[in-house]
This record gives structure tokens, sequence and C-alpha cells, in this order.
């Protein structure tokens, strides 16, 4: 159990938090996140961390967080967008619910995941990019079809 004062749970340890805020309205529901510059940049100090967000509403988010805690603690958003369905349009209502997204190796495809409308879609060239279809989200539907607010 973690108490408000706890700092670690078992090996885990809490080294740092931001609370998020935007005055754009899109901002918020936070489903996926990663950091952009992890593996790259493991152990350096200093500058900023990049991560990609997605949310429940269909949007994407890119900002920049403090690696060192230095007195520009602020997030910085990089940009944002809805998230593209197979035609280029912005997905919406049931077909926007994403849940989680991954990076390739190669820093740019981006694979993200929904609810609801169970379905795992690429991005080839990042966030801002069409979808493509896996070819297998029949399969996650049948699998998946016992109800409620299952996710992938």
């Amino acid at each position: 159990c973690l108490h408000a004062c706890s700092t670690s749970v078992g090996q885990l340890r809490f080294v740092r938090g931001w609370n998020l805020k935007s005055p754009d309205s899109n901002f918020g529901s936070l489903s996926g996140l990663i950091a952009r510059d992890a593996l790259k940049r493991a152990g350096s100090r200093g500058g900023l961390t990049r991560f990609l967000a997605i949310s429940d509403r269909g949007d994407w988010f890119e900002f920049s967080l403090p690696e060192d805690g230095g007195a520009e603690n602020v997030m910085q958003l990089a940009g944002m967008g809805p998230i593209r369905d197979l035609t280029g349009g912005a997905v919406s209502g049931e077909m926007a619910d994403a849940e989680a997204v991954t990076m390739a190796p190669d820093d740019k495809t981006l694979y993200v995941s929904f609810q609801r409308r169970m379905r795992i879609w690429r991005y080839a060239n990042g966030a801002g990019s069409d979808a493509a279809d896996l070819g297998f989200s029949w399969a996650i539907s049948n699998a998946c079809s016992s109800g409620g607010n299952l996710g992938v």
C-alpha cells in the first residue's frame, strides 16, 4: 500500500512528479504515455525529456519536462492534434478511445491500441500521420467480446 507520504513501494522509488495542465480544453484524459528520448539519453542529466501522450478523447500531445528539477519546472507543450483514422480524418465517437501507445525501434513508428472499437493501428510517420490497420482487429474484437470497458 502506498500512502500519501511514502516514496517507495518494494523496489520502486518515487523520484519526481509533475502536475500537467493546459488552458486548451482538449488537453487531458491521458491514457498512454511514452518517453521519446528515454533510451537514447539514459543516464544523462539536465535538459528536457520529450514525451508523447494519447487521450481517451482521440488526441495526441507532445511535450517536454525538465530532467534536472531546476527553476524551469514547467511543461512545454510542443504539439497536439487529433489521432488520425484510416482515411486521414480525426477519430471520433467510439473510435476515439485510445488506450495505449508504444514506439518502434526506428523512433518514428507508433502503435496505438483502442478500447470500445478494439484494434491496434500503426502510424508510420509519428503521431500526426495517417493510420494503417494491422489486419487483425477482428480477432481482437472476437477474443475480447465479453462486454464492459475492456482495453487492448
